[in-house]
């Protein structure tokens, strides 16, 4: 008789779904009316003393006090957490025992007793009970009352400043190499002051991340950048005797600098369009990539945001855009901008809930008349004769003589105030109505971002900062005229020494070191050369990496109100996906972005 097969006792779902389960709602459970978890949810708050408002609230007898919550760590100028000190010779809180409970059925207390069954049990009642809380919390939401939340800016007590002034000041030292974590230590800076529902937004990103993407970005646009001038040689558009010959013209004419540029911009320019052709559509899938990044690694409510899908469903639009939109001059750009953020959104998800996207594109399309408008008039009277003569400035070096160099200036200055103030308002409308656009597990958000705030936060720039601005410039031009004044010293002591580099000829010893031939002059007018450049590049940064930018941000959260936030409280985070790449190709062209 053939012996029967004793077929293994299978897992408990538990152990097979607990990572599910712990993240969303669970009815894979009868949860009976006197459960812990389910009693604790429904029971009102306690409520206080009306004799002493001050004494503490009434705890249930078998309820323990909540734990104080604990207070974030703060970031140190350089992106470290200061840690909490540790007292010399305190023992080491010992491990807690489990304890027996209850609720452990014949199989488990059998397994508890097993060896290594007591951590397969505590782990068993740990899962059961995030699934009955997140039962609770779904059944409480469901009758919570409706709650709107603001986003607001806290204060960071200077911490941002100090980020920036660091960090910049790294980052201008190693030309531009340092900047990956200049921009991550910036971006923990003001994701943790962003707080949203009592909430603070959380940035886990790395600078070693954004430096592999940077590189990637570097050697990718270095290959593009060689295959356009190979295919500009290849069909004669540009040769090495042009190229040359526009160098040496250069060379010669320091003279007129503008006109001894013009070869060189024109030797140039074919592999310069064919490089534009060949990136132009990769931006919608950096585009798309970039935001993919950062979503990843934000949270906020301990759930992660998310993208879903690699972008080139996007590359692809884009390509199928970029002729309609050519062939419009350009009035079909917030078409292709409301088609491209939607796809974005959609893709979007905050834990297990996904972004929707709402409406059409015909309100940006109003708003961005009037900029292209004033923008095709103006192309008008500068590329077309007839435009010029129909405007009664078919002669235009007769009109610009006529009205005089101050006329001109003004003129020019009046153009783009008004081309800028148009721009501005179109950007204002596209922020206000995509983000009035986006849902979230019926949650919703009310914008009234307008020009004015991105006008202030140009203003404050000026403003604020005018006469600080002017000392400081007055500062940096002191600091770098110490070595000029040696420079003079040396030349006037050994005028007749060489120079640091011979060869280079008696024009651009001229115009490079203002005639200064000696060495030691030289040297000293290189050196005011790098701290001018340094002093005012870490100035130039702070200005617009922590002054426009936190005006910048300060009124977008001022006029953002999320409606119905209340819907959120039953999201819950599903697991890690893979780590994604850094930004890479945002990264290498966006320059100012946080």
């Amino acid at each position: 008789m053939p012996r029967k097969r004793v077929r293994p006792e299978k897992e408990s779902i538990v152990d097979l779904f607990g990572d599910v389960v712990q993240d969303r709602e669970s009815y894979l459970y009868s949860i009976a009316e006197d459960d812990e978890a389910l009693r604790l949810a429904r029971e009102p708050a306690p409520r206080r003393d009306p004799a002493n408002a001050n004494a503490p609230a009434e705890t249930a007898p078998d309820q323990a006090a909540p734990a104080p919550a604990e207070r974030p760590r703060p970031i140190s100028p350089l992106g470290r957490r200061d840690r909490p000190r540790k007292a010399p010779g305190a023992p080491a809180a010992p491990e807690p025992a489990v304890a027996p409970s209850s609720d452990l059925s014949p199989a488990e207390g059998f397994a508890a007793a097993a060896p290594g069954g007591a951590a397969q049990a505590r782990r068993h009642l740990e899962r059961l009970q995030r699934a009955r809380l997140a039962r609770a919390r779904a059944e409480q939401t469901s009758g919570a009352h409706a709650r709107d939340a603001w986003p607001e800016l806290l204060d960071d007590r200077g911490l941002w400043s100090a980020v920036t002034v660091v960090h910049g000041a790294l980052s201008v030292l190693s030309l531009g190499l340092y900047r990956p974590w200049m921009k991550t230590e910036t971006r923990r800076v003001l994701w943790s002051n962003v707080q949203a529902d009592d909430e603070p937004l959380e940035y886990l990103g790395t600078g070693a991340q954004l430096f592999r993407g940077l590189m990637m970005a570097l050697i990718l646009l270095g290959g593009i950048v060689a295959l356009a001038w190979v295919a500009a040689a290849a069909l004669g558009l540009m040769s090495l005797e042009a190229l040359d010959g526009a160098l040496s013209g250069s060379a010669l004419e320091l003279e007129s600098p503008v006109r001894a540029a013009l070869p060189l911009l024109a030797a140039m320019a074919a592999p310069a369009l064919i490089a534009l052709l060949l990136i132009s559509p990769l931006l919608p899938l950096a585009a798309f990539r970039g935001r993919r990044y950062r979503l990843s690694r934000t949270r906020w409510k301990g759930v992660r945001f998310g993208m879903e899908g690699g972008g080139w469903s996007l590359m692809g639009l884009g390509l199928l855009w970029t002729p309609l939109i050519l062939a419009s001059a350009g009035l079909l750009w917030p078409v292709w901008r409301w088609l491209r953020e939607a796809r974005m959104t959609r893709a979007m998800r905050w834990g297990g809930e996904p972004f929707a996207f709402e409406g059409g594109p015909l309100p940006l399309l109003l708003h961005w008349l009037p900029a292209w408008g004033f923008l095709a008039a103006l192309g008008a009277l500068i590329a077309v004769p007839g435009a010029r003569e129909l405007a009664g400035l078919g002669d235009l070096p007769a009109v610009a003589a006529r009205l005089g160099p101050l006329t001109l200036i003004a003129l020019a200055l009046l153009i783009l105030m008004t081309a800028t103030l148009l721009l501005a308002n179109y950007r204002a409308a596209e922020v206000r109505l995509t983000t009035r656009a986006r849902r979230l597990g019926g949650a919703w958000a009310e914008c009234d971002f307008s020009v004015w705030h991105l006008v202030d936060s140009y203003m404050a720039v000026s403003r604020k900062n005018l006469w600080p601005g002017i000392l400081v410039w007055l500062l940096i031009a002191a600091v770098a005229a110490i070595p000029m004044i040696g420079a003079m010293g040396a030349e006037l002591e050994n005028p007749d020494s060489g120079g640091l580099v011979e060869g280079l000829g008696d024009a651009l010893d001229e115009k490079l070191f203002g005639g200064f031939h000696s060495w030691r002059a030289q040297g000293l007018v290189l050196m005011a050369l790098v701290i001018d450049y340094f002093l005012s590049a870490v100035f130039t940064l702070w200005l617009w990496t922590y002054v426009y930018q936190r005006r910048r941000t300060e009124h977008l959260l001022a006029s953002i109100t999320l409606r119905d936030v209340h819907r959120l409280d039953a999201v819950r985070g599903r697991a890690r996906q893979r780590d994604l790449e850094a930004e890479g190709m945002e990264e290498a062209l966006d320059l100012f972005a946080v």
